[in-house]
């Protein structure tokens, strides 16, 4: 949603991005309650997303506030660019996605037991995805599901559940930082 108000309205970037960030939260948070009473949230994997994902996401804020001041009238094209290298990366993640779907084992509802490399994998997966949706408000949805989907195997509907649920956690944090 973030380029629409800058490309669109005229919106200055940090403006459109605590925007989204906002707005998403709410939804996501709404999604996610109703996921988790379906059943369909694993919430071990949700937690150790999180792990990574909050901190990533609020230094990703400080991040993008001290570009800001570096870069002064050049912030806003750093910033369109960045958001694009997100929604560039998003779409490559999700091609590689379906290129692979038939190589991977059997989709799973959840992963028990949960294992030490499984944990690393998810932190790591939160770290990387908090950052860059702190910088840019862009992959609380694509990047979360891409990642399950890739790293961990999952059914859909636990790769929906799961992905909205941890996105409620992440763009909380990250959008009371904007």
């Amino acid at each position: 949603m973030t380029p629409m108000p800058i490309l669109v309205f005229g919106v200055t970037p940090t403006t459109a991005i605590g925007t989204d960030l906002a707005y998403a939260a709410v939804t996501k948070t709404v999604g996610g309650y109703r996921h988790w009473k379906q059943r369909t949230v694993d919430l071990q994997l949700s937690s150790w997303m999180a792990v990574g994902s909050v901190p990533a996401a609020i230094f990703g804020v400080y991040v993008l506030t001290q570009l800001e001041d570096w870069l002064g009238s050049d912030f806003d094209d750093a910033v369109i660019a960045i958001l694009a290298g997100a929604l560039f990366l998003t779409g490559i993640a999700t091609l590689i996605r379906a290129f692979l779907k038939s190589m991977h084992a059997r989709e799973r509802d959840s992963i028990d037991p949960m294992e030490r490399r499984h944990k690393v994998a998810a932190v790591l997966l939160g770290l990387s995805v908090g950052f860059v949706l702190g910088v840019t408000s862009a992959g609380s949805g694509a990047l979360i599901a891409v990642g399950l989907i890739l790293l961990f195997r999952v059914t859909p509907r636990r790769v929906v559940g799961t992905d909205a649920f941890h996105a409620a956690i992440l763009l909380w944090a990250a959008g009371s930082r904007t």
